[in-house]
């Protein structure tokens, strides 16, 4: 259940930040796998096409707060692992900064839509 729950959530910001893409919930479902927690939220594997994640700057290695994509919530990956904060740090003019500090690295929490 927890991880249908967070996976949606990274599902829905997937198919927000790229919304003109041809893949499917489905398709990203199958092909995420939970690789544990970090900052009060899972880690993801991607085992799916590497082209799928493009949209995000820096995929598959990533970065950690240069290549979210979103607001709030924002969705980004590190070392191949995809990874939803609550906040883009690089948002808003220094809010998602704040957002990003207080509730993914002081308060350890995922992204209030999402039971934990």
């Amino acid at each position: 259940m927890a991880f249908r729950a967070l996976a949606s959530a990274i599902l829905d910001a997937i198919l927000q930040a790229d919304p003109n893409s041809s893949i499917t919930w489905q398709y990203i479902y199958n092909n995420l796998s939970p690789d544990g927690v970090k900052g009060g939220n899972t880690d993801f594997t991607w085992n799916g096409s590497a082209a799928v994640m493009d949209f995000i700057p820096g995929s598959p290695q990533g970065c950690e707060f240069t290549c979210g994509v979103g607001g709030i919530p924002s969705i980004h990956m590190n070392n191949g692992d995809i990874h939803l904060d609550t906040g883009n740090p690089m948002w808003g003019f220094g809010l998602g900064f704040l957002v990003h500090f207080v509730f993914d690295m002081l308060l350890g929490n995922i992204n209030p839509s999402v039971p934990h």
